[in-house]
């Protein structure tokens, strides 16, 4: 139950996020699911669940200290995110929340999104990276919603179309709860 949508242009990378959490079966306001990996990339999870269990771990802030201690400029490339999340989703395979695949693989049981002055990739549950083609984009329940709403704002700044994008989703979607989170990088 969750939209986070990134958009990139001139003034840097956008990455914002609803607030609901579910459990139990009730979604409520609980806090961001996105943050800064390092100054020029941004991260975010479709899975607040996941996120929380990471944060909770301590091994999600190690991980990220790490990967940008190498090099932060390797760390805001695309190899530099691919090695991150590899390691985020080694971390994941052996906590309760993963799940298993037809295959008996384990996976994330989320999609994540990242942003960098430069781009947009998909953090795929199966530990796979994929650039997006453009300029925006969206993930979570609220994706569909939040896509649309940033092409009809495809005119204004990255900041505007990630802030309509969770406005629409929060208001049309079931399960996104405001307020926004937004997190800026580059610039």
């Amino acid at each position: 139950m969750t939209i986070i949508a990134a958009a990139v242009d001139s003034t840097g990378g956008y990455l914002a996020s609803d607030s609901g959490v579910s459990c139990g079966g009730l979604i409520y306001p609980a806090g961001s699911k996105v943050f800064r990996l390092c100054p020029r990339v941004a991260v975010g999870f479709s899975g607040s669940c996941l996120l929380g269990t990471l944060h909770g771990t301590g091994e999600l802030d190690t991980i990220t200290r790490e990967t940008v201690a190498r090099d932060s400029e390797v760390a805001s490339s695309y190899l530099g995110i691919g090695r991150w999340w590899q390691r985020v989703h080694a971390l994941v395979r052996g906590l309760e929340t993963s799940t298993l695949d037809a295959s008996g693989a384990r996976n994330l049981p989320a999609d994540g999104l990242a942003v960098t002055t430069d781009g947009i990739y998909v953090l795929s549950c199966d530990g796979s990276v994929i650039p997006v083609d453009g300029r925006s984009w969206a993930i979570g329940s609220g994706a569909e919603v939040g896509v649309g709403a940033m092409y009809a704002a495809r005119r204004c700044g990255a900041c505007a179309r990630v802030d309509v994008a969770v406005e629409a989703a929060c208001r049309y979607a079931v399960g996104c709860v405001g307020p926004a989170h937004v997190v800026r990088v580059g610039g």
